[in-house]
C-alpha cells in the first residue's frame, strides 16, 4: 500500500463516459446537482465529506470543484481541487486535478473518492429531463420578492438609518453637555 507524503498532491484524471448529447452533458455538469455530501468506504475505514462546486465558467465550459473527505475514525483525509469539462468526444465528462492524501489515507482513498464523484456524474448525465436549475435559483423562484432586493429601497433604508444615527449622536452630545453644566 503506497502512502503519499504529507501534503503531496498527485495529478489525477478520469473520464466519465455517457451516452448523452454534448449540450446535455454541459447542462448537467454546470447545474451542479451532483455536488453535496459524499461518503466512501476504503477497507475498514469510512470517509465522509463534501463535493462543492466552486466555479462555473460558461465561456471556457469548465466547472471547478473542491472535494474533501476525512476519516470518521482515526487521522486520515483526502482533498482534491478538480476541473470538470464536457469530454471532447461524446457526451461524457473529463475530470482532472490535484488530489492530496494525508495521514493514514492512501492512494486507494483518492481513487475511491474520484470513483464516487465519477458515479455521481454518470447518474447526472443519464438523467435527460429539462435542464436543471441550481438549488439557489430554484429557491429564489419559490420565495416571493423582498423589498430588500430593490436597490432604491436599500438606499432609502440606509438614508433613514444614517439619519437615526445622527439624531442619536446629537441627543447623546446634548445630554452630555447638560450633565457637565450641573
Amino acid at each position: 500500500m503506497a502512502r503519499a507524503a504529507r501534503g503531496a498532491g498527485v495529478r489525477r484524471t478520469r473520464e466519465v463516459t455517457a451516452d448523452a448529447r454534448p449540450e446535455h452533458a454541459w447542462r448537467a455538469l454546470s447545474a451542479g446537482a451532483w455536488g453535496g455530501p459524499i461518503r466512501v468506504a476504503v477497507g475498514s475505514a469510512d470517509y465522509a465529506g463534501r463535493v462543492t462546486v466552486v466555479d462555473v465558467d460558461e465561456d471556457d465550459r469548465s466547472v471547478g470543484c473542491h472535494v474533501q473527505a476525512r476519516s470518521r475514525e482515526g487521522w486520515a483525509g483526502v482533498a482534491a481541487v478538480l476541473e470538470l469539462r464536457p469530454a471532447a468526444a461524446g457526451g461524457g465528462v473529463a475530470i482532472e486535478g490535484d488530489v492530496e492524501v494525508v495521514g493514514e489515507a492512501d492512494e486507494r482513498t483518492a481513487d475511491a473518492l474520484l470513483d464516487e464523484l465519477a458515479e455521481r456524474l454518470r447518474r447526472a448525465l443519464a438523467d435527460e429531463p429539462a435542464p436543471r436549475r441550481s438549488p439557489a435559483l430554484a429557491l429564489r423562484e419559490k420565495v416571493p420578492s423582498s423589498p430588500a432586493d430593490d436597490p432604491a429601497w436599500r438606499r432609502r433604508l440606509a438614508a433613514r438609518a444614517a439619519a437615526a444615527v445622527a439624531v442619536g449622536a446629537a441627543a447623546g452630545l446634548a445630554l452630555a453637555r447638560r450633565g457637565r453644566g450641573r
